[in-house]
C-alpha cells in the first residue's frame, strides 16, 4: 500500500478546503492514510488515562504525530519505526494534563484560524477538548477529507479485497459442513470466529449474524445476536451473514441453508429471493446508474412479484473497504455515479409470512463494463440431509 502517496492526497484536500489540522482515532481512517495497525473494529477499550486525546494528528505538511498512553505508546514507536511519514509517537505520562499535551500537539502545527476535521468516530470528549485548546476554530468530520480517498481502490486494495473474498468463500464451505440438528446459533457464529482464524484473519468485519428460523420458532432480520438457547432442528432455515477482516479489509458473504426437505413455499421463496439478488447485481453499471437506481430497480422487479404481503423483502447495496460500510451510501450518496474501481456489498433478504428468513449478501468490484465478484461461493439453496 502507497501510504505516502494517500497522505499527499489527503493534504491537498486539506490545502484546498482550509483544513489546518486532522485528528484520527486508532481505526480505519488512520489504516488508510498511515498504515497504523488498527483496533478490533466494534470492541473498544476506555478507561486509560487522557486516552480520549490517544490517536494521530496530521497536519497539511502530511507528516503524523500519534499521542498514547503507557505501554501503548510502546507498541506504537515500535509500529512506526519504519514509518518516515510519522514525525514522532508522543507517550502521556499518568501525571501529566491532558489539555497541557492536547495544546503542545497542536503547537507543533499552529492551525491559526484554519478549520480542524476529526475522526466520524471520535468521542465527544475528543472534542470538547478540542474546543478547549481551540475554541475559535470549526470542527469538522474527517471524512470531508478521507471518504472521497476511499471510494475508488488502487491495485493493491482489489488484490487484498479478492483475499478476503476468498478467505470468506472457504469459511462459508466449513460452515456448512458444521450444519448438524442440535447445534446453536451461538455454536455456528463460533464455529466461524474459528475458521476465520485458522486463516489467518485477526477479527471478523463485523459480529457475525446467525438466524435459525421456521414456522414454529419467527425470527427477523433485525434479530442478529446470536443466542445459545435456540438450537437447530429438521425444518429449519439457516441464514448466516459474516465477513473477514484481512490486513484491514473487509469482506461480507451472506448464504442460506435448510435442514431437511424443503416445502413448496420455501423454494418459492428462496427463488424469488434469489431472483432479486441476480436483479441487484445486473443493476450495477458503470458510469450510468447510480447506487441507489440499481437498488430501486431489484425493487421494481420484486413489485412484479409480491403479493399479498406474503414477503418481506430488504435489498441493500453500499460501499465496503477498510469500513464494512462505507460510501457510496444509497441513502446519502443519491447523484454519485457508480464508477470503476468502486467496492460494493449487495446484500438481499427476505421473510416469508411463514416465518422462514432467508438472505444473500456478496461483494463486487465495479468495473468498466459490468462487475466482477468478489465472493463466489455458490448462492443456490444448500440442503442438509
Amino acid at each position: 500500500m502507497d501510504y505516502q502517496r494517500r497522505l499527499n492526497r489527503a493534504q491537498e484536500n486539506m490545502v484546498t478546503k482550509n483544513i489546518g489540522l486532522m485528528y484520527l482515532t486508532y481505526g480505519p481512517n488512520l489504516w488508510y492514510l498511515a498504515g497504523m495497525p488498527r483496533a478490533d473494529i466494534e470492541f473498544v477499550e476506555f478507561g486509560r488515562h487522557a486516552d480520549h486525546i490517544w490517536g494521530a494528528y496530521i497536519g497539511i505538511d502530511g507528516q503524523v504525530v500519534l499521542v498514547a498512553g503507557g505501554v501503548r505508546g510502546s507498541v506504537f514507536k515500535r509500529q512506526s519505526s519504519k514509518m518516515p511519514w510519522v514525525k514522532m509517537v508522543r507517550s502521556i505520562d499518568d501525571s501529566e494534563n491532558p489539555d497541557d499535551v492536547l495544546a503542545e500537539i497542536i503547537g507543533l502545527f499552529d492551525p491559526k484560524d484554519k478549520g480542524i476535521v476529526v475522526d466520524d468516530r471520535a468521542r465527544a470528549e475528543t472534542v470538547v477538548a478540542l474546543k478547549r485548546v481551540l475554541p475559535h476554530n470549526l470542527i469538522t468530520t474527517a471524512s470531508d477529507i478521507t471518504a472521497p480517498l476511499r471510494v475508488i481502490k488502487d491495485q493493491d486494495e482489489i488484490a487484498t479485497m479478492t483475499e478476503a473474498g476468498r478467505i470468506a468463500d472457504e469459511v462459508c464451505a466449513e460452515a456448512l459442513k458444521f450444519l448438524e440438528v442440535g447445534i446453536t446459533e451461538f455454536d455456528l457464529a463460533h464455529h466461524i470466529y474459528y475458521q476465520l482464524g485458522k486463516r489467518k484473519v485477526a477479527y471478523p468485519a463485523f459480529s457475525t449474524a446467525v438466524i435459525f428460523s421456521s414456522p414454529d420458532r419467527r425470527r427477523t432480520q433485525g434479530n442478529k445476536v446470536s443466542t445459545n438457547d435456540v438450537k437447530l432442528q429438521v425444518g429449519d432455515s439457516v441464514s448466516f451473514d459474516f465477513g473477514a477482516c484481512f490486513n484491514g479489509y473487509c469482506s461480507n458473504l451472506g448464504r442460506t441453508a435448510f435442514i431437511g426437505n424443503p416445502p413448496p413455499r420455501y423454494r418459492e421463496a428462496y427463488d424469488f429471493m434469489m431472483h432479486t439478488h441476480s436483479a441487484n447485481l445486473a443493476g450495477l453499471a458503470t458510469g450510468r446508474v447510480t447506487a441507489v437506481q440499481s437498488e430501486s430497480k431489484a425493487g421494481r422487479t420484486a413489485e412484479g412479484v409480491i403479493r399479498d404481503d406474503d414477503y418481506v423483502l430488504s435489498c441493500f447495496v453500499h460501499g465496503i473497504g477498510v469500513d464494512h460500510h462505507e460510501l457510496p451510501f444509497p441513502d446519502r450518496d443519491v447523484e454519485s455515479l457508480l464508477m470503476p474501481g468502486m467496492l460494493l456489498a449487495v446484500e438481499t433478504s427476505i421473510t416469508d409470512r411463514a416465518g422462514y428468513v432467508c438472505q444473500l449478501s456478496d461483494v463486487v468490484l465495479v468495473k468498466e463494463k459490468g462487475i466482477e465478484p468478489l465472493t463466489n461461493f455458490h448462492k443456490n439453496l444448500s440442503i442438509i440431509d
